[in-house]
């Protein structure tokens, strides 16, 4: 049996699994959706090929917070972006709810691309290009031994997208994707051409995905909660007002737009100290290990307020629609999810036989989370192949 830990940040992949996400495993009979047979071709195979990765030997990790070294020998990817297909089960879990994650983006993202007469396949391919420094970025923030730190400091990329960009510039892509992928964080304004559309389309579909589909304000107060506010705050209650203070903002905000750009950051910040600090009484900080407040939200509040005005409710779409008539998987999707789990289904199936003979329902919980893609996959997985072993039913025939 795998071991568990204690050791902190453990999940350090994990997306947020309280957000309980629908089934994702319809299949792919989707004339629902018009984009849906372009998506087919969309994900340039230079890019899946580098979400997988090398791995180093297992060994103890030293912390870079403390010095410490981890209870578990625990791998290192040392080549490419080491999220998808893992042949270990730990990190094929840890990283299970981003490949969840990013897969949704790309097909919000296509969704959106098809409707504001943007190519699908470049955006799908800017938000792969921008996902591969994931891993390789917070395991060097967190291990002395990431392979990030032995780099030498003109060289060492200052967070995750120059981590993506030192990945997909070894890449022979187009070089349109190359160049878009590394404005991402460089959003300012909505023009009219289309690099620019396809780049704000691909930050926007980001912006509307956590674990399932969110309007735009829930999704930027979970980020928000989840980064900056102070642990002794966090409570269910404080989560659901943070979700509702953002809502406020942004109804006072698209109330307040005139089609220019308006909000500077210094007015985002004011009123999330008025609406959270002063009004809720929740405390925050201005900084997480990585980031600032206006780093993370302000380019995300630039876009719901001009790219979603103009590119979506002002084409006559719904922005909420999505929510209640998500597109469909496509083929290419569903087989990167498949080979996802695949690469450690062997293994993860004699957990669940021991699991299951102990009745240790705690423990199938834990290591396999019914309210997380992963888990409830895997688990689904299991019994379909439970079902193919058991013996036909013998009835006496008279």
């Amino acid at each position: 049996m795998e071991k568990t830990t204690n050791d902190k940040n453990e999940n350090l992949g994990e997306e947020d699994k309280k957000n309980n996400s629908p089934s994702l495993t319809e299949g792919t009979d989707l004339p629902i959706h018009e984009f849906i047979n372009e998506l087919e071709e969309l994900p340039d195979p230079k890019l899946t090929e580098a979400l997988h990765g090398k791995y180093s030997e297992p060994t103890h990790l030293t912390r870079m917070d403390n010095g410490e070294k981890t209870n578990e020998k625990r791998r290192l990817v040392i080549e490419k972006a080491g999220i998808l297909a893992s042949d270990n089960l730990q990190e094929n879990r840890q990283w299970g709810g981003l490949i969840h994650h990013l897969m949704l983006v790309c097909r919000v993202a296509a969704f959106y691309a098809k409707k504001i007469g943007v190519d699908p396949s470049l955006v799908v391919n800017i938000i792969l290009a921008n996902f591969l420094g994931k891993r390789q970025w917070r395991e060097s923030i967190q291990y002395k031994e990431g392979i990030l730190n032995k780099l030498p400091d003109e060289k060492k990329p200052k967070n995750e997208l120059e981590t993506a960009i030192q990945l997909f510039d070894n890449l022979e892509l187009p070089e349109n994707i190359k160049k878009i992928s590394q404005n991402w964080q460089g959003l300012k304004d909505c023009r009219d051409d289309k690099e620019n559309k396809a780049l704000y389309c691909a930050v926007y579909a980001t912006i509307r995905v956590e674990q399932s589909i969110l309007k735009p304000h829930q999704r930027l107060a979970i980020q928000f909660y989840n980064r900056f506010v102070n642990p002794t705050d966090k409570t269910p209650e404080n989560q659901e007002k943070v979700i509702e203070a953002f809502r406020e903002i942004i109804n006072q905000l698209q109330n307040e737009y005139t089609g220019d750009i308006s909000i500077s950051k210094t007015k985002m910040l004011e009123l999330l100290n008025e609406k959270i600090r002063k009004e809720l009484k929740i405390n925050y900080r201005e900084k997480d290990d990585q980031y600032d407040i206006p780093y993370i939200m302000h380019g995300s509040l630039l876009l719901i307020l001009d790219f979603e005005k103009k590119e979506i409710i002002d084409r006559g779409i719904d922005p909420n629609e999505i929510i209640s008539n998500p597109p469909k998987m496509p083929n290419w999707e569903q087989g990167l999810r498949q080979e996802h789990l695949d690469a450690v289904k062997d293994e993860a199936f004699q957990l669940l036989d021991m699991l299951e003979a102990e009745g240790n329902q705690a423990e199938i919980e834990k290591q396999f989370p019914e309210n997380s893609w992963w888990g409830s996959e895997m688990r689904r997985m299991y019994k379909e192949q439970i079902s193919k072993k058991a013996p036909p039913d013998k009835t006496l025939e008279y």
